[in-house]
């Protein structure tokens, strides 16, 4: 009889430890999903920051330029006065 009792003493402490496991698991699968979400905004984040730098390298062309024909225009256009 003890051994029946202590039998369903451990199956009692099984069931309670799966439950517990089972909540553990849940836990971990959500904050791997979070995880992911982050991984990618990440990803997006260094992506977003190669755009921006090629932009800014491709403005300070631009402003070179600019600058390059406000000096040249106004010396050719007089040129035709």
């Amino acid at each position: 009889m003890a051994s029946a009792a202590s039998a369903e003493e451990e199956c009692v402490r099984l069931k309670d430890e799966m439950d517990s496991l089972r909540e553990a698991l849940s836990k971990a699968s959500h904050y791997e999903n979070q995880m992911r979400g982050y991984q990618k905004k990440l990803e997006q984040m260094a992506d977003l920051q190669r755009n921006l730098k090629m932009l800014e390298e491709k403005h300070e062309e631009l402003i070179k330029v600019c600058k390059f024909f406000s000096y040249v225009l106004p010396k050719d256009l007089s040129f035709f006065v």
